[in-house]
């Protein structure tokens, strides 16, 4: 199968060169739009990207606003692939903005869809949710009720992230009633998930588990059964019962690798690995993980890997693999940076700090904390990534007894954290900032945090 998409891809790519050869505008961007839809199928997000950027622009061209706003909505989703979020949220707006002035409602549904997951990926909760409810709209005006029932799973979602749990059962009970009516099951297996993930953010196990189990049930979706599965064994641990955990998770990567679900086996790993290492199975949890970031590695996902490795490197910080751990954190920096994910590659060098710090390297340390804390104040994080950074970063100065730089890190963070989370979060760094400027002899400056310290 992979053998004749890679065939596909060489065909079209000779196909665009001809097409360009004799001058055949329409022609070539058509074959950059099929190119660029098999390479996203192969996970070639950028290459993706770079063919469906050339087909817009010959649309754009020719005035075709139709292709041009296919193209977008296209785009839109290979840079979302690689976390470009702000650029695929420009796309999709633009393919929806197209899609409105031709009077193409179904695409334009489609588009708010995509839109409204760009937005949940950035947080952009409430935008995400008005993205969501329009679609959901258009969606019942032409009388779509699979994506109807599909949009108010979205809806149902971001209004759980808000706290919103009351409007949230609203939209997956519609959801539901949907799925029901259409014979979908796997929709309403979903909706059992969704409902699960509102009690269980309420603390009712009980019903919690009701919910799981009942998306275990209808056997004719392996796919269903298997989410339930892992559903279950997230209950289970909850409760504490790591064992039974272990048996279900071990359960749900079997049956995801005999349906070849890829980006569920890497869940259900991650899963299976968090609670083999809750349980002391530091060989067995380290099995999973790695087998996790291969899995990963194999359909190519960008957030796929990284969450891959962020699992397994913090993993082995805990075992004392700190070498293994500083190649796991540096195979993160060097995705995040191809990716352009600053935020990303900013906590992959705290990481890869700590790795290096533990293994005496604080030279090497300290400019991976250096370049951290200024990757952070680029990106406008001061609620946790730099003052921890500017905190790590004293710590391995004070250890080379550059307390000078130590006491500059130190007061920096000290005051991030006070600014933000209040006295009792920056406690740590005042006792730090306290005890640098004791070692330099300063004892008036030294005074004053030990006494709020104290206090």
């Amino acid at each position: 199968m992979r053998a004749k998409v890679v065939e596909a891809e060489v065909l079209y790519t000779r196909a665009v060169s001809a097409y360009e050869r004799v001058g055949n505008n329409r022609g070539r961007a058509d074959g950059l739009l099929r190119l660029g839809d098999i390479q996203r199928a192969q996970g070639w997000e950028a290459k993706a990207e770079v063919s469906l950027s050339e087909a817009v622009a010959i649309f754009e061209l020719m005035g075709n606003d139709l292709d041009k706003a296919e193209g977008l909505l296209g785009l839109g989703d290979v840079q979302q692939m690689q976390a470009k979020n702000a650029e695929a949220e420009m796309s999709y707006t633009e393919a929806i903005t197209t899609y409105e002035r031709v009077g193409n409602e179904r695409d334009r549904a489609n588009g708010l869809l995509a839109l409204g997951g760009v937005q949940k990926e950035q947080g952009k909760n409430a935008e995400a949710e008005i993205s969501y409810t329009e679609a959901v709209a258009i969606y019942e005006s032409i009388g779509d009720d699979r994506s109807r029932a599909n949009g108010l799973l979205a809806l149902g979602d971001v209004q759980n992230k808000q706290g919103k749990y009351a409007e949230a059962k609203v939209s997956y009970t519609g959801a539901v009633v949907t799925y029901e009516r259409v014979g979908d099951d796997r929709g309403r297996v979903e909706w059992l998930l969704r409902l699960g993930d509102i009690q269980k953010e309420q603390g009712k196990i009980v019903e919690l588990e009701a919910s799981y189990t009942g998306a275990v049930k209808p056997i004719k979706d392996n796919r269903g059964r298997v989410d339930g599965l892992l559903a279950l064994g997230n209950v289970q641990q909850a409760r504490g019962k790591n064992s039974e955990a272990e048996v279900l998770y071990t359960q749900a990567v079997d049956m995801y690798k005999r349906i070849e679900y890829h980006q569920a086996i890497m869940e259900g790993l991650l899963a299976l690995a968090d609670v083999q290492k809750e349980q002391g199975k530091s060989i067995e949890a380290e099995a999973s993980y790695t087998e996790a970031v291969a899995t990963y590695e194999l359909v190519r996902g960008y957030r796929g890997r990284v969450a891959g490795l962020f699992a397994l490197a913090p993993a082995q910080l805990a075992w004392h693999k700190n070498v293994e751990a500083e190649v796991s954190f540096t195979k993160v920096v060097a995705i995040c940076k191809h990716s352009k994910d600053d935020w990303g590659r900013a906590a992959g060098l705290v990481g890869l700090g700590n790795a290096q710090q533990r293994q005496g390297k604080n030279a090497e340390a300290e400019v991976s904390y250096t370049e951290a804390v200024a990757t952070y104040e680029r990106v406008g994080d001061d609620w946790g990534g730099r003052p921890h950074g500017l905190l790590a970063l004293g710590d391995v100065q004070k250890e080379q007894g550059k307390n000078a730089e130590a006491e500059a890190s130190y007061t920096k963070a000290v005051a991030a954290y006070e600014r933000i989370w209040g006295f009792q979060d920056g406690l740590k760094g005042l006792l730090a900032l306290r005890n640098v400027q004791n070692e330099q002899g300063k004892n008036a400056e030294a005074e004053a945090p030990y006494t709020t310290a104290s206090a």
